[in-house]
């Protein structure tokens, strides 16, 4: 892993929750192996506790494409949660602390990507002010 972080920006235009506060989590990483590794672009999620008072994950009716990714030894990708067409997001309630469990799940065989995948745990707290 080469960086892990949170994004926060409030959502403009967005009609119900115009003015509201909602974070994206990033986490950039590097294949290092000798073979390539395979993802779909819903390849990260973030777990939060479901009773916290400082981030929600809420329902949205996006619709997205959904894509898949090949990186080669030595090449680099950031990975988005949310992303585009997920169905959900996550609002920012208050100014407070939280901790992230984030999973990114690859695979060596493009075929088991989805099926049988291989995951990495990252474990996060984030700061909001």
């Amino acid at each position: 892993m080469d960086s892990v972080q949170a994004t926060q920006q409030v959502c403009q235009d967005c009609g119900a929750v115009n003015g509201e506060s909602d974070v994206t989590f990033a986490v950039t990483f590097e294949n290092i192996g000798s073979s390539p590794i395979y993802f779909a672009g819903s390849a990260l999620s973030a777990s939060i506790a479901t009773n916290s008072s400082v981030l929600q994950k809420v329902d949205n009716n996006t619709i997205g494409i959904f894509a898949f990714g090949t990186l080669d030894h030595g090449q680099n990708s950031t990975l988005l949660d949310p992303v585009m067409g997920d169905g959900y997001m996550y609002q920012l309630l208050q100014a407070g602390s939280i901790r992230v469990t984030l999973s990114l799940n690859w695979s060596t065989n493009p075929r088991l990507m989805t099926l049988n995948p291989n995951s990495t745990t990252i474990l996060a707290q984030f700061i909001f002010a």
